[in-house]
């Protein structure tokens, strides 16, 4: 059956209603019964100054109209004789506790024999309610006697969970105070946690919460995950009672529940009866301390005793957990829905606020207790608590104890039945509390969450995975915040898995620890892919990454897909020679100094792949070149070594400085590695697979004077490296090589994990750096080795790397750190010499940087690069008017303005092209507008909103949005679309693009804003030869003319042009002033723009301006190179029967594109060449008045 409980109102049963003041307390009140009272609390101070009293309110409930409370005929005659205003509510608390405990249905039901689980029927399903629980003869409360035989039973059920009771000491009348400690294997070290209770003993709902929490755990272990893993991994101790005198003295004067005695049962005299044990703990200058919140009279409810731990039973409590280490405890009292911390007794929280809060919020997710203070929740000091000798001093405990964690929680509230709630409330009360007892078992030993834990960690790929090469990535977890909650250092692994059979990991575990209440905001975990040649180019694959740890309140598993590049290592050694920089050849000519008897040189000019060539060599061997250029060597067979002359190593009489690139290892088998780029000093190696070493013995003087030995050799296999001697082993391996901090650090750390790296070796890395010391001293003292010339690093600890990429040819660079050498050739090795050019209203050259200054720079590849030095966080940058270039500090920043000079909108970075941008990055130039002459800041704190400084960055795709006429894909920012607004929709847009991405766009034919700056039309000077640029004629990208003109600079990439609008145009191309044709703009259409234009006039288009041909135009096709598709243009100058046909080398016609009869105009047709082979195609056109061709290249 199933029962319906009425919440108990006690103002319906009042005895009497009286307000007293300043009356006589003689015999007033009977001081042998207590009473409940309101007390109004229309004066803070109120309650301190009842606690100064004496005056137990520390339970209660408070509203509106005060605090209701029950107190002894004592207190209210001390109340009345200090004039405080209260109303007695009812006369004689302990009677009505009684009545209440005796009349519940639920008591009442259980004494005529139905079980609790029959009564509610499982109603209550947060919690099952344990099979064995069941309540007491105390009105529902057990008796002591029972708590001993429960604690008897559960032994006896779960023999191998819970121990015998043993006693921790005995009460001031001799009784014992039982424990008994929870979970298995108890000989092994698990963390700790102590749960107390009935240290006052009027309050019997502290301890019955706990045992139906321990009966659940006991029956759910093996069933539930929390359970079992509490269990299995904590240590529990449980003190059911620790003041027994007092409770069974309300026992034998209450026998039917409701007895109002708090204290324990030392005779104080004349003056009363017992001490408060809650008072009685220490430290001294805790008991003592003058805030007050106990009283030294010893009839007092809150008399502190004569001493910290003065009395037996908190003697006994203090002793148990000394030998112990409890990681968190709970101090069990009721009531006031309350979840009270330290301090008790300072008036302000401990250092470990943060801990205390994090873990209050979580305990109360359920029962929503107010959580805090003393002062933050009673409202009043209290000195001598147990939670505050428990966590004990801030900079530690002379009695070694560490720190806990302990908490008050104050069952029930006042509507649940105050002090004696009937046994209709205990298993609500129960399972709201069941929560945060679990919680407190798990917080005392390693336990993670996570902010923000439904995002997702960036992932930082650098570019598409390549089949056979070895791929660092990492996560970054910044903003996410992992934090160990528990009271231990917690170790972590995240650990990555691919459901594809192609795709191993090298290095796919990382693990990292994270000390007991510590967070991590900022980790970046590194892993190391391999995809399999097994698997197939193109597409991706899926990685998942999961973070493991001894328990979590989740489980985070992130999956990414990457991915994976259409070219796989092709397992060639190859490189990148300058043919025309100094060397023994002639500038067409390249000198390989290898040492095998058959190899075969695949060999093609970098900047136009169609110029190619195979040579087959042995020994040393000189390719000669059509014309001076840039070309990449793919090398195969055995090629033996290669070695520059070691006499004459870097001069002319070999071409190691014509060496560029290194891009891959391949699968040679190499003989040694001897001298073998010794004076290469402009090579940079990019490779990421690792040579096959073999049968190499030796690497003496391999990177001797490269200078820009950008590579981590620490996962290099040495195992067959020995030293004979001098010039053998590595000695001169490292010397002068350039080898950054970072990279010559991870290579001395490789080397020393490798269980197999050779004993004895001798190194010479002389003008290295090193910071990481510890690596180092295991491999001279572990491994033997002699490591020479090297130093460490100065300021290590306060060194700053601000890492950045930079593209091939122009890019934007700046100095984020603060080195003695600034010279370009030092901070970037890679740079094509003589390109740095500073700008002072015209560019000048430049050979060495300063910070806070933007600088071009022209690259001879993409790279990475790690600036090292002290670290800027802050600066102040004088600029002139109108256009200025500047750079940032080591971190990203935005910009200040004190004196209101920028022009909103006019912050750009090239990127390829000029882009608007939002912040400053470490290392990257930026142009910005400013109306005058002036100062600007920058600080790692971003105090201008960077939509008030600039547009918005973008990636390769081209998205935003203005909104302008016809378009739906436009590239945009904030603050343009701010300057635009009511604008956009009258406005066409012109897209340039290099394949998917838009380098620029520019509006037009429209309307413009009139009250704008003039510069927030405009781009920034134009970018030296090379870099691309388009613009209007006037220097803007914005014009409100229907007829434009537009400069163009192009780079390398070719260029097609799209139109985002609903109108028609015409676009004129020229080069040099001679118009090279016209073609049809219209939205959705792209358009090739030849490499030779530098001038476009764009119309609108209307018969009167239509152009054709005077004879059939056949335009180049475009993409060329291509793979696998392209398009071809054709114009008639009238209508004609047309073929277009495509024809390979042989004169064998390989497609029919058209063939039929077309109007005069423009037309395009697109190839589909996925069925050819990679080579040179002829396509023709053949009309009624003649035929044209032209050459197409199709690479796969």
């Amino acid at each position: 059956m199933k029962y319906q409980f009425l919440a108990v109102t006690f103002s319906t049963l009042l005895f009497s209603t009286l307000l007293f003041t300043n009356a006589q307390s003689q015999d007033l009140y009977d001081t042998s019964l207590y009473y409940q009272v309101e007390i109004p609390l229309d004066d803070s101070q109120i309650l301190p100054r009842l606690a100064d009293m004496g005056l137990p309110v520390d339970h209660g409930h408070k509203d509106e109209h005060g605090l209701i409370t029950d107190l002894s005929g004592r207190d209210l005659n001390l109340m009345t004789d200090a004039g405080i205003e209260f109303i007695v509510r009812l006369a004689d608390s302990e009677s009505w506790y009684e009545q209440q405990l005796l009349s519940d249905p639920v008591y009442q039901a259980v004494k005529s024999g139905t079980s609790l689980q029959d009564i509610y029927d499982q109603e209550i399903q947060n919690y099952e309610i344990p099979a064995n629980f069941s309540l007491g003869s105390m009105g529902g409360y057990l008796v002591y006697d029972e708590i001993v035989e429960t604690l008897d039973q559960m032994h006896a059920l779960y023999p191998g969970l819970v121990t015998e009771k043993f006693s921790i000491g005995q009460s001031y009348e001799g009784r014992e105070i039982w424990t008994v400690w929870f979970g298995t294997d108890l000989e092994e070290d698990k963390p700790q946690a102590y749960y107390n209770s009935l240290i006052h003993a009027r309050e019997p709902m502290s301890m019955t919460n706990l045992i139906y929490y321990f009966w659940w755990l006991l029956e759910n272990y093996g069933e539930d995950e929390m359970a079992t893993f509490l269990l299995n991994e904590r240590h529990l101790a449980f003190t059911p009672v620790i003041n027994p005198d007092g409770y069974e003295y309300n026992r034998s004067n209450s026998p039917n529940g409701g007895g109002m005695h708090r204290k324990n049962k030392r005779p104080n005299g004349t003056s009363g009866i017992g001490t408060d044990l809650n008072r009685n703990f220490g430290p001294y200058d805790f008991w003592n301390h003058p805030n007050g919140g106990s009283d030294t009279y010893p009839g007092s409810e809150t008399y502190r005793g004569t001493a910290p731990f003065s009395e037996p039973e908190t003697a006994a409590v203090r002793d148990f957990t000394v030998a112990n280490d409890f990681r968190t405890s709970f101090n069990y009292h009721s009531y006031s829905n309350l979840l009270i911390y330290p301090y008790g007794v300072l008036q302000r929280q401990t250092i470990d606020a943060h801990v205390f809060t994090g873990y209050a919020i979580d305990m109360t997710a359920e029962n929503n207790y107010e959580y805090g203070i003393d002062t933050e929740t009673v409202g009043y000091n209290t000195r001598g608590a147990a939670d505050d000798w428990f966590y004990g001093y801030e900079d530690g405990n002379p009695d070694g104890r560490m720190n806990s964690i302990s908490m008050t929680p104050e069952v029930g509230s006042f509507s649940d039945g105050g002090f004696w709630p009937p046994s209709s409330r205990i298993i609500e009360l129960s399972q709201d509390n069941m929560l945060s007892n679990l919680l407190l078992g798990l917080y005392a030993g390693p336990y993670l969450e996570m902010e923000n834990a439904t995002a997702t960690p960036g992932i930082s790929l650098d570019e598409d995975l390549v089949i056979g090469l070895p791929t660092e990535f990492t996560l970054d977890f910044t903003g996410m915040e992992l934090y160990n909650y528990g009271r231990t250092d917690m170790q972590l692994m995240l650990t990555a898995t691919s459901p594809s059979p192609h795709v191993q990991f090298d290095k796919g575990t990382v693990e990292f620890t994270l000390p007991l209440d510590d967070t991590f905001a900022d980790i970046t975990a590194p892993f190391e892919i391999l995809v399999l040649n097994s698997a197939e180019p193109g597409g991706s694959v899926t990685v998942q990454v999961e973070l493991s740890a001894p328990y979590m309140k989740e489980s985070y598993i992130w999956e990414y897909e990457m991915p994976l590049g259409d070219t796989p290592l092709t397992g060639s050694f190859v490189t990148a020679w300058q043919t025309d920089m100094e060397g023994v050849s002639s500038d067409q000519q390249v000198r390989i100094p290898a040492t095998g008897s058959s190899y075969t040189i695949n060999w093609e000019d970098m900047m136009n792949p169609a110029v190619n060539g195979v040579e087959t060599a042995s020994g040393e061997h000189t390719i000669t070149f059509p014309e001076p250029g840039l070309y990449k060597l793919s090398i195969t067979g055995d090629i033996g070594s290669i070695s520059f002359d070691e006499a004459t190593a870097g001069s002319a009489t070999d071409d190691a400085k014509k060496l560029r690139t290194l891009y891959e290892w391949g699968t040679i088998s190499w003989t040694t590695m001897e001298n073998m780029f010794r004076g290469a000093e402009n090579l940079v190696i990019k490779a990421g697979d690792r040579p096959d070493l073999t049968n190499v013995t030796n690497m003496s003087g391999m990177l001797e004077g490269t200078r820009y030995a950008t590579l981590n050799m620490g996962r290099w296999d040495l195992s067959g490296i020995s030293d004979n001697g001098a010039g053998t082993g590595i000695r001169d391996l490292l010397n002068g090589s350039g080898m950054r901090i970072v990279d010559y650090d991870r290579t001395l750390k490789g080397w020393s994990e490798q269980a197999n790296t050779p004993q004895g070796l001798v190194l010479d890395a002389s003008g290295l750096q090193y910071c990481d010391s510890a690596s180092r001293t295991m491999l001279t003292d572990e491994k033997g080795w002699t490591i020479e010339g090297d130093v460490m690093a100065e300021h290590c600890g306060a060194i700053t790397m601000a890492e950045q990429d930079y593209g091939l040819g122009w890019n934007l660079v700046g100095m984020p750190v603060l080195r003695e050498a600034s010279e370009v050739t030092d901070l970037f090795p890679t740079a094509i010499r003589n390109t740095l050019y500073g700008f002072d209203g015209s560019y000048r050259p430049e050979s060495a940087l300063q910070e806070g200054t933007g600088y071009w720079l022209r690259m001879f590849d993409d790279y990475r690069v790690d600036h090292t030095g002290a670290g800027i966080d802050e600066l102040e940058t004088e600029l002139l008017g109108s256009w200025n270039l500047i750079s940032g500090i080591s971190t990203t920043t935005t910009l200040i303005d004190p004196e209101d000079i920028l022009v909103p909108g006019t912050l750009y970075e090239f990127n390829g092209s000029y882009e608007p941008a939002e912040m400053l990055d470490p290392g990257k130039g930026y142009w910005v507008a400013t109306s005058g002459p002036g100062e600007i800041w920058m600080d790692p704190t971003p105090a201008t909103p960077p939509s008030e400084l600039a547009g918005d960055q973008h990636s390769s795709a081209a998205t935003g949005s203005y909104g302008t006429r016809g378009s739906s894909n436009t590239r945009g920012s904030s603050i343009r679309a701010q300057m635009l607004e009511g604008y956009e929709e009258t406005l066409s847009a012109l897209q340039f693009q290099v394949g998917d991405r838009i380098l620029q766009e520019l509006l037009f034919d429209g309307s413009l804003p009139s009250d704008a700056h003039p510069l927030q039309w405009a781009l920034p000077p134009l970018p030296p030869e090379g870099g691309f640029d388009v613009r209007f004629e006037n220097g803007t990208w914005a014009n409100d003319s229907k007829t434009v003109t537009i400069h163009l600079q192009q780079s390398d990439e070719p260029v097609t042009l799209t139109l985002a609008s609903s109108d028609e145009y015409l676009v004129s191309m020229y080069a040099e002033g001679q118009r090279l044709e016209t073609s049809s703009l219209r939205e959705g259409v792209s358009v090739y723009v030849p490499r030779q234009t530098d001038q476009l006039m764009i119309i609108p288009a209307s018969p009167a301006n239509e152009e054709l041909p005077q004879t059939a135009q056949l335009d180049q096709n475009y993409p060329n190179p291509f793979n696998p598709t392209t398009q071809i243009r054709f114009a008639l100058p009238e209508g004609s029967s047309v073929s277009l046909e495509v024809f390979n080398m042989l004169g064998q016609k390989v497609a029919t594109l058209a063939d039929g009869a077309f109007t005069a105009g423009w037309h395009t047709v697109s190839v589909d060449a996925g069925s050819w082979s990679s080579g040179i195609y002829l396509y023709r056109l053949r009309t009624e008045s003649g035929q044209v061709q032209r050459q197409m290249i199709l690479v796969k």
